[in-house]
């Protein structure tokens, strides 16, 4: 089989002139160990996105397989597809839309239309699944038949999503993870023969132990088997697929959103998001990025590169800021614990993805507050019956507390990403 890098040409920084990355299952910025850049290498050739591959497919990597970077047979998409199904129980699908305006006018905003897509019924109960079923793909398609040896460093959806594919797939996955780690999701790990490492943490400011040393496997020969784009930018592919169904899906129902509120760990979600409705999406949209009050290192970063866009325009602004990451982007000092446990992540290593993405369309970059997050979440399990965590509502939250700025007979919608364990 050919090589999905080489069929398309180059892959380069979006903001900067970063050479192209490597060929191969894992595409880095060539300048990766720089300590002051930082950029997610993509193709420089796009392809046509009009039109749909298998319109009658509820699978999305069939449904949109032409516009995928790796552009898998369908074969070998079902194939895959089937073996997390025996591995997991379900299969990856299209993810409902449901009409959610009963939580605006439960804030006393009845005239905003709310639409959230549910993910909680995803393999492993998560979004997560998308990114790495993507990056699977990639691999199968370049070299089927090669051993793996995959490494990931997460707290929980993340960790589970790449056990599951990796059990299905027959790869050794190697597990980074915190001492406060969910028990059920540890239990679950081991039941998919992970090889689980606990990282305690360290200092103030040192930044996420289990990040390290992660990186330290990913240099001692393992593969970065994660979400995160600046250490495998192929795994923004297979999010893309969730803004291409959200635009397919509004257009369908007539709710095209204003404005599109997502919540923000690490932020390959808002990047992928961002990037595929860009791609499909039928008009502009204001992306709004969530966080906790407690760990807020892209509000933090993105204030920085705001204030230089002022004077110099957005793009202006992000090519100085991946080439100027230590006054940008670094480690959050003190950790905050939170009920959003999926979304502390000490730096957002997709930042300048997300930051471009919301500043270009006019968005806003909101911190919600434990009450916030936690009424949020009563909010969507009591009014819509899905059963999703906080991390998961954490977008709703912001929305909530954007309300205000908000246009009467605008839409709006949140992304519903992560369901309850436990």
């Amino acid at each position: 089989m050919s090589v999905p890098g080489r069929e398309m040409g180059r892959w380069r920084g979006p903001f900067c002139d970063c050479p192209g990355g490597e060929y191969g299952p894992v595409v880095v910025c060539p300048r990766r160990d720089e300590p002051d850049v930082d950029c997610v290498p993509t193709p420089t050739r796009r392809q046509g996105l009009a039109q749909v591959s298998d319109p009658d497919s509820e699978q999305p990597f069939v449904r949109y397989r032409d516009r995928l970077w790796s552009r898998p047979p369908v074969d070998l998409v079902r194939r895959l597809d089937e073996a997390v199904a025996d591995v997991s129980g379900r299969r990856l699908a299209v993810s409902p839309l449901v009409d959610a305006t009963v939580l605006a006018a439960a804030t006393d905003r009845p005239g905003i239309r709310l639409v959230a897509k549910d993910e909680t019924g995803q393999p492993t109960g998560s979004h997560k699944i998308r990114h790495l079923f993507g990056l699977a793909l990639h691999l199968l398609v370049e070299v089927p038949d090669a051993h793996r040896r995959l490494a990931i460093a997460s707290c929980g959806n993340a960790a589970l999503a790449a056990a599951t594919v990796a059990r299905a797939a027959g790869w050794r996955l190697e597990v980074f993870v915190p001492p406060d780690a969910h028990p059920a999701v540890l239990a679950e790990l081991d039941a998919l023969a992970a090889e689980i490492v606990t990282c305690p943490r360290g200092a103030p400011g040192e930044g996420d132990p289990c990040y390290h040393r992660f990186r330290e496997a990913v240099d001692a020969g393992a593969l970065p088997f994660a979400t995160q784009g600046p250490d495998n930018a192929l795994t923004i592919d297979g999010g893309r697929t969730l803004g291409w169904e959200l635009a397919e899906q509004t257009v369908a129902g007539a709710c095209v959103p204003q404005d599109v509120f997502v919540q923000v760990g690490g932020g390959a979600l808002a990047a992928s998001l961002a990037a595929g409705w860009r791609e499909a999406g039928p008009a502009p949209a204001r992306f709004h990025a969530v966080q906790t009050s407690g760990v807020a290192p892209l509000a933090r970063a993105a204030r920085v590169v705001a204030e230089r866009a002022a004077r110099h325009g957005v793009g202006p602004a992000m090519a100085w800021a991946v080439r100027h990451r230590g006054e940008v982007m670094w480690p959050w000092e003190s950790v905050a614990p939170s009920c959003a446990t999926g979304i502390l992540d000490d730096e957002t290593y997709d930042w300048a993805a997300v930051v471009d993405a919301v500043l270009s369309s006019g968005g806003s970059f909101g911190e919600a507050g434990e009450a916030a997050l936690r009424r949020a979440n009563g909010l969507v399990v009591d009014e819509l019956g899905i059963v999703a965590d906080e991390t998961g509502t954490a977008g709703v939250a912001g929305f909530i507390g954007r309300l205000p700025q908000l246009t009467d007979g605008s839409t709006a919608a949140v992304l519903l990403t992560g369901a309850r364990r436990g």
